[in-house]
């Protein structure tokens, strides 16, 4: 991936800018599910759920995983125009 730091600033607006969809207690900590848009550099929206995880040792949020949010795809073929 040529620039990171540009995914990693989107992604944290992102997770900023949307709401927990869900959240789950881990042995770890809080564990959040995160859906909404995000624009890649062509442009395209694209449909995506992230997971984060806040440490209950230090209270620090971390960037898991993110996937295509295919319920959404799923829901209406017409999302994705």
């Amino acid at each position: 991936m040529r620039n990171w730091q540009q995914l990693k600033e989107d992604l944290i607006h992102f997770a900023r800018q949307n709401p927990i969809d869900s959240s789950v207690t881990t042995s770890f900590g809080e564990k959040h599910s995160v859906k909404g848009t995000l624009t890649d550099p062509n442009g395209y929206e694209l449909y995506i759920v992230t997971i984060w995880l806040t440490l209950e040792s230090t209270n620090e949020t971390r960037f898991i995983t993110l996937f295509p949010d295919r319920e959404y795809q799923e829901g209406s073929i017409d999302k994705w125009k």
